[in-house]
C-alpha cells in the first residue's frame, strides 16, 4: 500500500494534468478537473491493472499460445474504475460543480474521446467567469 505523502503527490500531480487538460483556472477542485477531462482517479486506474494483474494466467512454454490467451478483463476492469469513480463522485455530493454537470450525462460524456473542451466551455461547467 502507498504512502499517503505519495497519494498526495499523485493526486496533487494528476489535478495539475487535468487542468491542463481542460484549460482551466488553478483553482479548480481536483474532482471537476479529473471529472471534465474524463481522467479517472490514478489509484483507481492501478486498481484496475492490479486485478488485471493477479488474473492474467502464467505462460508455460510447452503449451500453444494460442491456448494461453489471457481473458479479456480489460473492459471490466475499465468498466469497474468508471463505475467506482462515478460513486465516489455522487457520494460527494454537490461539492464540485464541474463533476455535477458531468454525472447527469456520464457515458455520453466518458465516451467523448477526448474532445477538447474550449476555455469559456470550462468557465461556464466549473462557475468560474462572468457571463
Amino acid at each position: 500500500m502507498a504512502s499517503r505523502r505519495s497519494i498526495l503527490l499523485l493526486r496533487r500531480l494528476h489535478r495539475v494534468t487535468a487542468i491542463r487538460i481542460i484549460r482551466g483556472y488553478r483553482t479548480v477542485s481536483h474532482a471537476s478537473a479529473t471529472a471534465l477531462a474524463a481522467s479517472p482517479q490514478w489509484e483507481l486506474r492501478a486498481l484496475a491493472l492490479k486485478k488485471r494483474y493477479t488474473h492474467r494466467r502464467v505462460w508455460h512454454p510447452e503449451e500453444d499460445p494460442t491456448e494461453q490467451a489471457a481473458p479479456n478483463d480489460i473492459g471490466t476492469a475499465e468498466e469497474d474504475t468508471w463505475d467506482r469513480w462515478r460513486s465516489q463522485l455522487i457520494n460527494e455530493g454537490g461539492e464540485h460543480r464541474g463533476a455535477e454537470a458531468v454525472l447527469p450525462n456520464w457515458e455520453a460524456w466518458r465516451s467523448r474521446h477526448g474532445l477538447p473542451l474550449t476555455f469559456r466551455m470550462t468557465q461556464i461547467l466549473t462557475g468560474h467567469g462572468v457571463f
